[in-house]
């Protein structure tokens, strides 16, 4: 009989921040001397999109999980930054995590997390290892994981570019897409809920996320002056030797393809053309697996695995990260056997 699903919990954090979305994975045998999972999202920040990916990590991970939702994105709460301009940037992301994590490190005794993120989340988690590497902070990076990294260059990417040229040509574009936001509220939930199933062929679950995100006029345009932000400043490479070279926090970064494969999930395993990751492009990706392969492990995706794998694809993809963050949490400084360079294929 297979082990029951992890089912997530609320997670109340500190009133002086924006309404956060959270979900928490206890362990049922807790152990002061591991560390604890922090999730970062991609864009859009909405943790609802990863429930079944992170119940398949909590179980198989056995560490506490914490996800996280970006400010800006909080669904049945009004969450718009108050000032200008509007909207919660990359550097409020990044505050926000760290601010919390020293909160739970001082308030409950935390004080070893390891760090994960999906997309844009292995930009915001590389920064937030940079915040946290001051003097004095009482806050143990063990490690950190991301998951399809949008961490050098988005621009150059398929969809980074589209969306640059969109943007150039249409610079309102945010503001028009959360009045278009405000006009699907009109319509009955059904009808919208039956469209969202057909247009995104998402599975339900999925679908119900994209509707309450579409609906929601606040989050439609954080998500896109967001988006804009991200190809503005996710340019070079921004960090150094002292982040890139610790061994005390080794780091794990798994990279789709954008080629056509014969192995593809995205297509339910059967032979099919399949862009994996439209939001890296294999320029980039290749540059950085030479210029930072040596000492962080660089895992290139041969198994077909969406960017957006958490879609549909999130038990396979947390098979895998379970793997790199027991080995993390077991050996407590695993820099060398995690240090081995590249890697095309497998975990």
């Amino acid at each position: 009989m297979p082990a029951p699903t992890p089912t997530p919990l609320p997670f109340p954090l500190p009133t002086n921040l924006p309404p956060l979305e959270t979900l928490y994975f206890p362990t049922p045998n807790p152990n002061p001397a591991q560390p604890y999972i922090l999730f970062i999202p991609g864009n859009p920040g909405l943790v609802g999109y990863y429930v079944a990916y992170l119940s398949a990590l909590s179980a198989l991970a056995k560490l506490p999980i914490l996800a996280l939702s970006h400010s800006g994105f909080c669904p049945g709460q009004a969450c718009a930054k108050p000032t200008p301009p509007g909207y919660w940037g990359l550097r409020d992301q990044v505050r926000h995590k760290a601010e919390i994590i020293r909160w739970l490190a001082e308030e409950k005794g935390w004080d070893k997390v390891l760090l994960m993120g999906h997309s844009v989340g292995g930009y915001v988690f590389m920064e937030v290892i940079r915040e946290l590497g001051g003097e004095g902070e009482k806050v143990e990076v063990v490690g950190g994981v991301g998951l399809f990294p949008t961490i050098v260059d988005i621009g150059k990417s398929p969809s980074g570019r589209l969306l640059t040229s969109i943007l150039s040509y249409v610079p309102p574009l945010p503001s028009i897409a959360a009045t278009a936001a405000r006009a699907l509220t009109l319509l009955p939930a059904p009808v919208l809920d039956t469209i969202l199933k057909a247009v995104t062929r998402q599975p339900p679950s999925a679908a119900s996320v994209t509707g309450t995100f579409l609906t929601a006029p606040g989050m439609v345009f954080q998500a896109l002056e967001l988006a804009r932000e991200e190809v503005e400043t996710i340019t070079e490479d921004a960090w150094g030797e002292e982040i890139w070279g610790c061994d005390d926090t080794p780091l794990v970064f798994y990279f789709g393809r954008n080629v056509t494969t014969s192995r593809s999930l995205h297509e339910g395993g059967t032979d099919a053309d399949s862009i994996q990751d439209h939001w890296v492009a294999e320029e980039t990706r290749e540059k950085l697996l030479e210029a930072r392969g040596t000492g962080v492990r660089m895992v290139v995706c041969e198994d077909g695995l969406p960017h957006g794998f958490c879609i549909s694809h999130g038990e396979i993809m947390a098979e895998k990260a379970a793997a790199w963050v027991n080995e993390m949490a077991a050996k407590g400084n695993p820099g060398g056997s995690l240090g081995e360079g590249p890697h095309r294929t497998g975990p």
